[in-house]
């Protein structure tokens, strides 16, 4: 459960960050908002319609109790898949984003936005829950309430997401402190995977027991047998913990945490209850033998792989759609005049890379890593018969004889025959373990060699090459112009663009184009002011004009970069003390960079005490 979990909502971090911003709406707000509204209407009778029918056909004993709980779990993950590709559908083609980002308070905090929309999603979510409980939940017994069962499911994934959301806020406090040493600490990368790594291996295996409702084990013989078991296999834990999350409806037992400080030892009512003292102790050397085979230190790598090898695809298909005449023709012809149309490809090819990394590499290694687990039973002395046992009252419980198989584990029986071919065979499992090794072997090395070559060549370390990206646009905005030769924006847009490429001269031509066909912006005014004053070609220059267009622009709009620029072309046209009170009204309008401003006043000043200098 907790790994389909965990894929649902780095999907949904994902597919919110790849979302369009405001600026590429699809279609207006009130159609947005009534698609919006139909949605959810949507979901919500579509959730009623299906759990109710589970309910139905079992008051009226056409399914038993264990084919209505096999239903549910059914209903629920395959409900959740659908809440996840609206949530796809809300943000790239209703403009879920727009609302967000575009409200004052949500776009001064990416933490808040995105939590807002992570929020969003969990709702959907929260619809599902709510029914399942509606239609079932007396007959389960999942919980006291349907509000009950929401609020147990919202504390179970809160700690999926939570090291996301404290290293999302960790990067927003940053923003907000103009700091440029604390900036460069961040930017060179060590810092954030220091906080990273402090949040995985400290701080969240400590919250997790009080998100997941873990009391201490009682007191008592089987406590103390546990603790006496692990000791002596030089396995420690800072507690064994009854893990009471889900309104104690959970059958297993996990182990928390890497460090023996922060590492705790769950183990569910459920299954202290379902087997004896011998059976759960073969479940505890289990979890020990994840613990000595390093387990979870390799899931932290396999993770990390994933990141490491989905951004070097990912920045070669950009690279790729961005820099050839076909990934240009079939972004253009897509109608973009943005990176719209290249953020929805990526996610779908990311969303792709998701599902065939997890199932299976990340599945193979964990389905193989439980089976190294269930065997370590053999080298603590642990009778292999008890594993087999507790395997098959567990298959007792969860129904269907613990035959269906899912992508990270062996289903039971699979599990249960390989303990008897170790019972016979005991070889085998020196020989598990040597493929293991040698398979890891592979893994890493890809994955080192992958790092290198991202290092080496720019595979995602150091983002798209800007020259690529206006190559892009300028590509984009020559083909929309031959549709839409009179658009204003679009001559400006170029002219900008042309500016960052350094083409002064078609840069001069574009935004002087857009001035005549449109005269009141104040932005394009600004920038070719701008060009006019501080082009590096001599020929371009043209201060006089400059002056012209920096005091038309700042008339139509007050904004701090509007008065650098007229503070800029006052001081070209040798007026220096006029320039020092342009640039002072830039500081105090600016909001933000205000560093920046600051400086580009002392450089006024600066020059005004020059120019009264050459005058004496």
């Amino acid at each position: 459960m907790i790994y389909a979990n965990l894929l649902y909502f780095i999907t949904a971090i994902f597919l919110f960050s790849a979302a369009p911003p405001a600026e590429s709406a699809t279609f207006s707000t009130s159609v947005d908002l009534m698609a919006l509204f139909l949605l959810q209407w949507g979901f919500w009778y579509f959730n009623k319609y299906q759990f109710s029918g589970i309910r139905e056909k079992f008051d009226k004993n056409e399914i038993t109790l264990e084919q209505a709980k096999r239903h549910y779990a059914y209903r629920v993950k395959i409900h959740s898949v659908m809440a996840l590709a609206l949530f796809a559908v809300e943000l790239f083609f209703l403009d879920l984003k727009v609302f967000l980002t575009g409200n004052p308070l949500m776009s001064s905090s990416d933490t808040l936005t995105n939590t807002v929309g992570l929020a969003f999603f969990i709702f959907q979510l929260s619809i599902i829950w709510y029914w399942a409980f509606r239609a079932v939940g007396d007959i389960l017994e999942i919980g006291k309430s349907a509000n009950n069962y929401i609020i147990a499911n919202i504390k179970f994934n809160i700690s999926i997401i939570l090291p996301w959301f404290l290293f999302s806020l960790v990067f927003d406090v940053v923003s907000f402190i103009d700091s440029p040493w604390l900036n460069v600490l961040f930017n060179t990368g060590v810092i954030p995977v220091l906080i990273l790594i402090f949040f995985l291996v400290i701080l969240i295996p400590s919250l997790i027991p009080f998100f997941w409702d873990c009391k201490p084990l009682p007191e008592g013989e089987l406590n103390d047998e546990i603790n006496i078991f692990c000791k002596t296999r030089g396995v420690k834990f800072r507690k064994v913990m009854s893990w009471e999350a889900m309104n104690s409806t959970l059958i297993t037992a996990a182990v928390v945490g890497l460090i023996a400080r922060f590492r705790y030892l769950l183990i569910t009512p459920q299954l202290l209850n379902l087997l004896n003292k011998d059976e759960i102790l073969a479940v505890v050397s289990h979890e020990t033998g994840h613990v000595k085979k390093r387990h979870m230190v390799f899931y932290l790598f396999f993770f990390l792989g994933f990141l490491v090898i989905s951004s070097i695809i990912l920045y070669r298909f950009r690279l790729f759609l961005l820099t050839t005449d076909f990934g240009l023709s079939a972004v253009i012809n897509a109608e973009a005049n943005d990176l719209s149309i290249i953020d929805y490809f990526t996610a779908a090819l990311w969303f792709v890379m998701l599902i065939v990394y997890f199932r299976f590499v990340f599945g193979f290694f964990m389905r193989n890593f439980e089976r190294q687990a269930d065997a370590y039973c053999f080298s603590v002395g642990i009778d292999p018969g008890y594993m087999i046992s507790s395997f098959m009252k567990l298959s007792t419980a969860v129904g269907d004889d613990g035959k269906k198989s899912n992508w990270h584990h062996f289903n039971i029986p699979q599990r249960i025959d390989f303990l008897r071919k170790c019972v016979a065979d005991p070889g085998l499992i020196k020989q598990h373990d040597k493929k293991m090794k040698r398979l890891l072997q592979v893994f890493f090395s890809a994955l080192l060699f992958s790092i290198y070559v991202m290092v080496s060549f720019g595979g995602g370390l150091k983002g798209l090459d800007q020259k690529d990206y206006l190559r892009y646009m300028e590509k984009v905005i020559e083909k929309r112009l031959i549709l839409s030769p009179d658009d204003p924006e679009l001559h400006s847009a170029l002219g900008q663009v042309y500016y960052e490429q350094e083409k002064w001269p078609q840069a001069k031509k574009a935004l002087k184009h857009s001035l005549d066909l449109k005269y009141r912006q104040p932005e394009v005014l600004n920038n070719l002011a701008w060009l006019l004053v501080t082009c590096p070609e001599k020929e371009i220059l043209d201060p006089a004009e400059a002056l012209k267009l920096a005091r038309e622009a700042v008339k139509l709009r007050e904004a701090p970069h509007i008065y650098d620029t007229l503070a800029e072309a006052l001081q070209a046209n040798e007026m220096y003390e006029e320039g020092v009170a342009a640039a002072e009204k830039a500081v105090e309008l600016a909001k933000e960079n205000r560093r920046f401003y600051k400086d580009q006043l002392e450089k006024k000043k600066e020059r005004l005490r020059q120019s009264k200098t050459i005058k004496i």
